[in-house]
């Protein structure tokens, strides 16, 4: 079964404000978490108790997008372990409401080159930088084995290539992201790689691209290869899945809901 969402930021506001908005026009709220020294959006206990009477009330699940601003592969011991603890205290935040899974960014070095094309090289050592960031995925699902099932870790698709990283996702019991939109963008995108990822995929992850940008309505992005992958997906409707519009406007919302209507994916 595969069930819509779309992101936590849609309208001008906080957290809540934005689940009321959407609260019957989708199935699952991605909530974006971010914190640092200057801002945080990490819910305190009266934020969940309100997450949790929505989806209780509106039938929502929720997938929560864990800090993508720290690096969990990082040559820096301190680093690397700040993100591990970042991970960690929020999973423990929300581990109480119905997640349908927690979304994982094994940060690159790099995302662009200097002359702005995508880097499709985690790393400049990207054995030492694999050792660190399977290191991390172990250590992720020993802290928090007791309280979320290791299948709730979706790593998600970036600017490189995840293939490599696949076994070794696997043998922690983890998921995948499957951001179709980052694909595109970073011309990683086939129906063989897609169909090999969505077996072991939870959360999809759809948005238009055009040019060097992404996280836009799909009403930008090319008619015929959003079709193609819809009609790949079609053929795993069996499966538990969240298909998520990131997108961060209502006009996006409306313009990729229409979208979708269209392609008859719903």
């Amino acid at each position: 079964m595969i069930r819509l969402g779309t992101s936590s930021y849609i309208i001008p506001a906080d957290i809540i404000p934005n689940v009321d908005y959407l609260k019957d026009k989708v199935d699952d709220v991605e909530l974006v978490l971010f914190e640092s020294r200057e801002a945080s959006n990490i819910p305190g206990p009266d934020v969940i108790d309100k997450l949790k009477w929505y989806a209780q009330k509106y039938n929502l699940t929720y997938t929560v997008h864990l800090p993508y601003d720290v690096k969990a592969g990082s040559a820096d011991e301190t680093e690397r372990l700040h993100a591990l603890e970042t991970w960690t205290k929020i999973v423990g935040i929300t581990a109480s409401l119905p997640v349908h899974g927690f979304i994982v960014h094994l940060e690159p070095e790099r995302y662009r080159n200097d002359d702005g094309t995508p880097c499709l090289e985690p790393a400049r050592d990207i054995a030492a930088w694999t050792r660190r960031v399977v290191m991390s995925m172990r250590q992720l699902k020993e802290r928090t084995v007791s309280i979320a099932d290791p299948f709730l870790f979706c790593i998600e698709t970036l600017s490189y290539d995840l293939m490599p990283l696949l076994p070794h996702i696997l043998e922690n019991g983890f998921s995948i992201t499957l951001d179709v939109g980052h694909l595109w963008l970073n011309g990683l995108y086939s129906s063989d790689y897609v169909r090999t990822l969505l077996p072991h995929t939870r959360i999809i992850h759809l948005h238009g691209v055009s040019g060097l940008k992404d996280h836009m309505s799909l009403a930008v992005h090319n008619r015929l290869q959003l079709s193609g992958f819809m009609d790949i997906l079609k053929s795993f409707s069996d499966r538990d899945l969240v298909l998520t519009l990131e997108i961060f406007s209502e006009q996006d919302l409306k313009e990729s809901l229409q979208v979708l209507n269209e392609l008859e994916a719903f």
